[in-house]
């Protein structure tokens, strides 16, 4: 018997357990635990605002270089995260308009600005879409259903053969933090000019694309497909100059002087 409980004794272990308010445990054996410690993190009000990964640029031969996919996402096939407009760090749940975005007078387009969550995630030459780049897409662009492992989705193809995937899986929250059932509904970065508590979006749905010509209110969260301008390398004489080519105007960087010129 002495020499059974000797050998008990040897082959005890010893456990590090944690024990969480709901009851479950975790247990990790000592002689795995390199060191203990406390993290204070960051928590999100906004159940809907995953960090996501950048995404590529598309050519699909508009004016601006589209998304391949969402803010918040991590494939062309999720939607990513529901955002208030004006909203840059994609947290607040608030139902005052006034915090999206907080200064007077809103401003009328916060496409690149400080209030573009685009540009705040992703940062470089991402932004939001215009309203008009948006109308562009519908217009020049093939809008169709496709329907990929179960799920129906709006393709973009540009008349190149590119083309863009917009998931309409999700819709746009808010009401007392309830889920609203419309679905593929996206921000563009214009306020409305009929009423400053509202933005301009887009909805998504099969091989169509709608709006509100009034907005929507700026607290709603809704997807986000950023663009980026496209950009050319000009050689001017012996010197290489950089342009940024939108659908109104060409914007000139001069590589001797520094000087950036604008061209309507």
């Amino acid at each position: 018997l002495a020499m059974i409980l000797c050998a008990l004794s040897i082959q005890a272990q010893e456990f590090m357990v944690v024990e969480t308010n709901s009851g479950s445990k975790t247990e990790i054996e000592t002689k795995d635990v390199k060191r203990v410690y406390f993290e204070t993190r960051k928590v999100s009000n906004n159940p809907f605002n995953p960090q996501g990964e950048e995404g590529t640029p598309v050519d699909l031969g508009l004016s601006v270089l589209w998304a391949d996919w969402n803010v918040g996402a991590t494939s062309i096939y999720e939607a990513g995260g529901l955002y208030g407009w004006g909203d840059p760090t994609g947290d607040k749940i608030s139902k005052n308009v006034d915090d999206y975005p907080c200064p007077y007078p809103v401003p009328e387009n916060i496409s690149g600005t400080e209030y573009d969550i685009a540009r705040a995630r992703w940062g470089g030459s991402w932004r939001m879409p215009t309203f008009d780049e948006m109308k562009e897409l519908e217009r020049n662009a093939n809008l169709s259903k496709v329907y990929i492992d179960g799920t129906y989705y709006t393709e973009a193809k540009g008349k190149n053969g590119n083309r863009i995937i917009l998931p309409v899986s999700s819709g746009y929250r808010w009401t007392d933090l309830e889920f609203d059932a419309l679905h593929g509904s996206y921000w563009t970065s214009m306020l409305s000019d009929k009423n400053n508590v509202k933005a301009l979006m887009v909805r998504f749905e099969d091989a169509t694309m709608s709006y509100f010509t009034d907005g929507l209110e700026r607290y709603y969260g809704l997807c986000v497909r950023p663009v980026m301008d496209k950009k050319v390398e000009i050689k001017f004489n012996q010197y290489k100059v950089n342009a940024s080519i939108t659908k109104n105007s060409v914007t000139i960087s001069g590589a001797k002087t520094g000087k950036t010129e604008r061209y309507e």
